[in-house]
């Protein structure tokens, strides 16, 4: 009987440390997450699509204190600045910075829903730079799937449509 007893306790703590080794795996993949969005090539599109909205700062701070923009406004003035930002020569075009960082939330928010990456840390993280993407950038993103890219952007679509995140 004490055996027995034994047995069944040396199981449920290996159960345990088999648990809490998949979850520090989760954070880790999680906090990948984290050191790509603040290093290349991921922060040269971040600093590339900053870049472009540099001039709008001031016209982006009184518009917030009226109240902000609707999505439609929003919508027209994405458009105008990248358009603005890409007759400039010599610089990425906003499009290949917009794809790029389109991709590394879809990847991201991919590894979180399926609990490849800790949810919790994800969400402490990005959730507040994820919605502010989706809202400036999601003109673009369903131009990009009605020119042919169908899955471009979903997942972070469904992450933003979550009661919880939106």
């Amino acid at each position: 009987m004490v055996a027995h007893v034994c047995t069944a306790l040396a199981l449920i703590g290996l159960g345990f440390q088999l648990w809490s080794d998949a979850q520090a795996r989760r954070t880790e993949r999680a906090l990948s997450y984290v050191e790509r969005f603040n290093t290349d090539p991921t922060a040269t599109h971040r600093d590339n699509l900053e870049r472009a909205w540099l001039p709008e700062h001031a016209n982006l701070e009184e518009q917030n204190q009226a109240g902000g923009l609707n999505q439609k406004e929003q919508n027209r003035l994405t458009a105008i600045v990248l358009e603005e930002f890409d007759a400039k020569k010599g610089q990425i075009p906003s499009q290949i910075s917009v794809i790029q960082l389109i991709n590394f939330y879809d990847q991201l928010l991919l590894c979180r829903r399926k609990e490849l990456c800790d949810p919790a840390t994800i969400d402490s993280y990005f959730a507040s730079h994820i919605g502010e993407f989706w809202r400036v950038y999601q003109s673009k993103i369903y131009a990009a799937r009605n020119a042919g890219t169908t899955g471009l952007g979903l997942e972070l679509q469904r992450y933003v449509e979550e009661p919880k995140n939106g």
